[in-house]
């Protein structure tokens, strides 16, 4: 699928063992011909109606590398706790492990986000330099929780080990 279902509409395509490419019918713009360029095994260049060619890169591991860009790491609060975000997508805390995920669809909520999918708690994440702000939210899925990010309780102020830059308050 070309987008990640971020309800932006957009064509979507298929290859199909032949390498025949299909569209689907969507909400965005539907193309009447679709051009593809495989440049290399990772790179794929995709153009629609005769448009230049946009570069696609596969990415493995998406989670992965967003977790990576937006939160993994190793942290401490104020009182000395030890937080860990795993890149695998594990929180290690004081009080135990859970699984995590960092929100890539800002449809359901208008800010950044982790998200607890087993016990189905949200995360709102502010980054101040080398600290990050977690709030907790009511699950908006539920038609509990603010979309705004407005009436959230702070959880955790985490500061990155190793970070030289000053304390912001």
């Amino acid at each position: 699928m070309a987008t990640f279902n971020l309800h932006e509409g957009g064509p979507e395509f298929s290859i199909n063992r032949a390498g025949v490419v299909s569209t689907i019918v969507s909400s965005g713009i539907d193309p009447i011909s679709v051009s593809l360029k495989v440049e290399t095994s990772d790179r794929l260049g995709l153009g629609f109606d005769g448009s230049e060619y946009e570069t696609f890169i596969k990415i493995d591991d998406f989670d992965g590398l967003l977790r990576a860009i937006v939160i993994a790491g190793r942290y401490s609060n104020r009182a000395g706790e030890i937080f860990e975000f795993t890149q695998a997508g594990t929180v290690i805390t004081p009080q135990g492990s859970f699984p995590y995920s960092v929100g890539a669809d800002h449809i359901p909520y208008r800010f950044d986000y982790a998200v607890d999918p087993q016990r189905h708690l949200f995360f709102k994440l502010i980054r101040h330099g080398c600290t990050i702000d977690l709030y907790a939210l009511p699950d908006w899925q539920d038609g509990n929780g603010p979309i705004d990010g407005s009436g959230v309780k702070l959880w955790q102020s985490l500061r990155a080990d190793g970070c030289h830059a000053p304390i912001e308050n």
